[in-house]
């Protein structure tokens, strides 16, 4: 029996089988857009599009009572809808005749560098909340508006990289069991929700031990 041991953001006992959960790669396209209306248009469509799925997770946290939940991602919204980072973008395609996907991205990567840099923990933690608002926004784009992940039954343990706010609350949905990471804080979002929960998360674990784990998607553990 292997055994893969790492910081415990959430305390609990879960066991179920292993789901090696990967973000879908986004083809950030960085040529030269045809049209910087249309790709501003695509911008604020789909910006629209991550707001409303937001709005759909705050609405299911007031219904359960989880203030908590609901002033993150109410802090999500109100990054989304932030002037200065909608000036960066569009800047990027209107000046630069960038894609809005390639744009939202490269304006996110800017903030989430400067907080990754910070000597305060809780701010370097925001990180991942840069990221979920981008992914959230290129989802929408390139997925024809459908904000959707990968199946997962019930009694499930995730296994991945990183998780992302609006991720885990989608994967808790369903009925997952327990989250393991390679990166991960205890003032991350993920981990509050999750403790919030009840839900264990293991995080910290090597490049090594998750390429080991994604090889045994489908088996159960503990």
């Amino acid at each position: 029996m292997d055994i893969y041991k790492g910081v415990g953001l959430s305390p609990g006992i879960a066991h179920g089988r292993i789901h090696f959960h990967k973000r879908k790669d986004k083809d950030v396209d960085k040529a030269q857009a045809a049209s910087a209306e249309a790709e501003l248009r695509a911008f604020f469509a789909s910006r629209e599009r991550a707001e409303a799925e937001l709005r759909r997770l705050c609405q299911r946290a007031e219904e359960a009572g989880d203030s908590l939940t609901m002033d993150m991602l109410r802090a999500h919204m109100a990054m989304l809808s932030d002037q200065e980072f909608e000036k960066e973008v569009r800047e990027l395609i209107e000046d630069r005749h960038m894609g809005a996907a390639s744009a939202v991205r490269q304006t996110a990567e800017g903030y989430a560098e400067k907080l990754a840099g910070s000597g305060d923990a809780f701010l370097r933690a925001r990180r991942d909340d840069i990221m979920d608002m981008a992914d959230l926004v290129v989802a929408a784009m390139e997925e024809g508006g459908e904000l959707s992940l990968e199946t997962v039954g019930k009694d499930t343990i995730i296994v991945s990289r990183d998780i992302y706010p609006s991720e885990a609350l989608r994967l808790l949905e369903r009925g997952i069991s327990a989250f393991v990471t390679m990166s991960g804080s205890l003032n991350s979002h993920m981990a509050i929700i999750s403790r919030s929960r009840g839900v264990p998360v293991i995080s910290g674990i090597s490049e090594a031990e998750l390429e080991s784990l994604a090889s045994e998607d489908g088996h159960r553990a503990i």
